[in-house]
């Protein structure tokens, strides 16, 4: 039997208290922008850190060279800056009108100029409000809106195209003037998962990889006043809480740039080139799509299944950990609630625990020196919710093979850093073994016995 030891630390679950901040008041046409609408409410760290989050971040020191630079702002797929003015609806331009346009007119190969190519960012707000609502959190017409249940919203729903539902104007107080949710959905997200924040090379993965990373911060003063160059805030006089979007870095600048929604005459034309350690001082989740689906089903079959399942098993020769990766594949999304890995000899892993809605995703687990995972059969059962709320639970097994381990126990490395004669890096293995653009949304940690 494997030996596994009591601690279990589990990344993937979902609680979603949160503190409210917003914003909105005097016009944002202002040349200071001193009263320009916010609207993120504030993810404690401690629901950031529950959050399904990419496996970039173990080793991430580590692997394939990445450009010094992105630049997505001048995709076609990504909509022009637009103005939130009055309402206090930057979740909604950040998610729904940048993330979700943008993730679903590269699915689709769309440009992301017209009306019809955008989503509303007034029907995001109106949707992601319902479900805070469903959720028994605090909403109202102009308050802020939670970024992660906005991201919960783009899978469980999607919104309808700027086209149908129009931003309303932003010349007059709001509050009058919030729309109801539309019945249809054109634009939406199959999965998502977050980054962590204080791993700059996952980040610039995920851009590198053409992937917009929707970010809420605690905001300053001194960003309103903000009009051109490298900003780094003094930190001083915090204003509230503000969702945007991370579309590229420039390690020459040592800089994120970042789409706002205060129209063209904020900034660099509506952008901002926020320094390294601004970010990581102000920023508080990441969030990014998986995929893009146009013309989201609302409900898909009512009877999903594990379409397909893979596994290997890789190691990390620096911390001295064997990794085992079930990545898999659904044929419609759920909400997972548990998962759980049994050996062929009765030994079980986990379970891991989370709350969060996906169609393709893995469940990892890891074993500390000398210890690494056994060929032979791992079965993955998966517990969740279909979109129509009905209860489900998937199983399917999967073979281990004697070759997705050396054959010597794991080799110890001389001096710093990891061995020369051993495995790859870890993310080159995993590509070779895993295949391309597979991402990491639900994971489990043990630490193991003797």
């Amino acid at each position: 039997m494997l030996s596994i030891g009591a601690l279990l630390v589990v990344c993937g679950a979902a609680a979603f208290s949160v503190q409210g901040c917003g914003g909105g008041g005097s016009s944002s046409s202002s040349s200071t922008y001193s009263n320009a609408a916010l609207g993120a409410n504030v993810v404690s760290q401690q629901e950031a850190n529950t959050q399904p989050v990419g496996l970039s971040y173990v080793g991430s020191s580590q692997g394939a060279t990445l450009p010094s630079s992105v630049d997505l702002s001048s995709s076609p797929a990504l909509p022009p800056i637009g103005n939130q003015g009055y309402q206090s609806s930057c979740v909604a331009w950040s998610v729904g009108y940048g993330l979700a346009s943008y993730t679903s007119n590269i699915g689709s190969g769309a440009s992301g100029s017209s009306a019809q190519t955008q989503g509303s960012p007034s029907d995001a707000y109106a949707k992601t409000l319902a479900l805070m609502s469903q959720q028994g959190e605090s909403a109202q017409c102009n308050g802020g809106t939670d970024p992660v249940i906005a991201m919960q919203m783009l899978i469980y729903q999607g919104i309808d195209s700027m086209a149908n539902v129009p931003y309303q104007s932003a010349s007059q107080d709001t509050a009058g003037f919030c729309t109801q949710p539309s019945g249809n959905a054109y634009f939406g997200i199959r999965a998502a998962h977050r980054i962590d924040i204080n791993d700059p090379v996952a980040i610039k993965r995920e851009l590198a990889g053409g992937n917009v990373v929707s970010f809420e911060a605690n905001l300053y003063q001194d960003f309103r006043s903000y009009s051109g160059g490298i900003y780094r805030s003094n930190l001083a006089s915090a204003i509230g809480a503000h969702q945007m979007l991370l579309v590229g870095y420039d390690d020459a600048k040592g800089a994120w740039k970042v789409m706002n929604s205060w129209g063209t005459a904020w900034g660099e034309a509506g952008f901002m080139w926020m320094s390294y350690s601004t970010f990581q001082s102000t920023a508080v989740i990441a969030l990014v799509a998986d995929e893009g689906a146009y013309n989201v089903p609302p409900n898909g079959n009512g009877s999903p299944t594990i379409t397909a399942l893979q596994s290997a098993e890789y190691f990390d020769y620096y911390y001295y950990v064997a990794y085992l990766v079930l990545p898999f594949t659904l044929s419609e999304p759920i909400r997972l609630q548990k998962a759980t890995i049994v050996y062929q000899d009765g030994t079980v892993i986990g379970p891991f625990y989370g709350d969060f809605w996906a169609d393709s995703s893995y469940v990892w687990a890891s074993l500390q020196y000398p210890y690494y995972f056994p060929a032979g059969n791992y079965t993955l059962t998966l517990d969740g919710y279909t979109r129509a709320g009905n209860q489900v639970e998937m199983v399917k097994t999967v073979p281990l093979s004697p070759n997705a381990h050396p054959s010597s126990s794991m080799l110890p490395n001389s001096g710093k850093g990891r061995s020369s004669e051993t495995l790859p890096d870890m993310p080159k293995a995993m590509t070779a073994r895993l295949g391309p653009g597979m991402k990491v949304n639900f994971c489990g940690h043990m630490m193991v016995t003797k």
